[in-house]
């Protein structure tokens, strides 16, 4: 079956099962909003077929982290991507995501066909399992046709192939894409490969002093490329990644020119001992760079927007 809009009528002809994903899903109080979305869409009746899928189940507080706080919030959401939405948290076949090997972003694929990166990994005495970033709570729930797990962000599907188109779509980044555009990494970035790019908002730029497309078209290319090379990583890397993998606060990453970021974690207010985040400082940068939006995926890297240049 292929997930479709569908109208806000959910009745089956399927013999009732209390253990049916979709079920599951509906008597679970934590996933109300997810059971509304799925009654929104064609993922309640795929959820009720025999399968076997595999349903990646945001929580109530993952809807929430994303703006949606009530079943009205959702129900707002248009349902063409609403569909989409859904569509990419089910996998086809059954999923045991506890027991993939121990590597950094395998992939795999949606109902959808869209590209999900799973890492399951060793933190301290806990086995931590992400999904685009995503954490993965441990308990794996069983159903008559699959297997459900609940995750603590929504997952937005990408909407480009790669990362070069994805800036271009950011009303934010129109400055940072034009000093890309002039440099031999507009076509890196529009080719198979994996990529991470830090692009500076346009607010940045202008703190920077290249506040129009006038004068970032008079800097050379060379000038350009050194900037723009700073701000790449060859290589996917999500927030949390950097969180698995840093003993203490405080880590660095290189990029694509061959210098290297201090990337320092964001301690959670709530939580003694986690981390919510991160930040990124330049060797040159008096102070850290703050990313105002992060994880935002493309089939070649992955995407994060931060608040100032990183200078080297």
């Amino acid at each position: 079956m292929v997930l479709t809009a569908c109208s806000e009528d959910t009745s089956s002809t399927y013999s009732y099962d209390a253990n049916l994903i979709s079920m599951i899903v509906a008597d679970n109080a934590n996933l109300s909003l997810l059971n509304v979305a799925n009654k929104r869409t064609g993922a309640y009746e795929l959820l009720l077929e025999k399968g076997p899928y595999t349903l990646l189940a945001p929580s109530d507080a993952a809807f929430s982290l994303a703006g949606y706080t009530a079943s009205a919030d959702v129900n707002t959401i248009g349902l063409s991507k609403l569909t989409k939405i859904m569509s990419y948290h089910v996998l086809d076949g059954v999923y045991d995501l506890n027991k993939l090997p121990f590597i950094f972003n395998q992939e795999i694929h949606a109902h959808d066909g869209g590209k999900l990166f799973v890492t399951r990994w060793i933190k301290g005495q806990d086995t931590i399992i992400t999904v685009n970033g995503a954490t993965v709570k441990p308990t794996l729930k069983k159903a008559t046709n699959g297997n459900l797990q609940v995750i603590d962000h929504l997952l937005e599907p990408y909407l480009f192939d790669y990362l070069n188109d994805a800036l271009s779509n950011e009303s934010d980044l129109t400055l940072f894409y034009q000093a890309i555009h002039r440099t031999k990494f507009q076509q890196l970035l529009s080719q198979p490969g994996t990529y991470t790019i830090y692009a500076p908002d346009n607010a940045a730029m202008v703190a920077y002093g290249l506040s129009s497309l006038q004068l970032i078209n008079e800097k050379s290319v060379d000038e350009l490329e050194e900037l723009v090379s700073y701000h790449i990583v060859p290589d996917r890397r999500f927030v949390y990644d950097y969180i698995l993998t840093t003993t203490g606060t405080q880590t660095s990453e290189t990029m694509l020119n061959g210098d290297n970021v201090s990337v320092i974690l964001l301690k959670d207010q709530t939580t003694s001992g986690s981390y919510t985040g991160i930040a990124i400082q330049g060797i040159r940068n008096t102070s850290r760079s703050n990313l105002t939006r992060e994880n935002m995926l493309a089939g070649n890297g992955v995407l994060h927007i931060i608040d100032q240049v990183l200078l080297n």
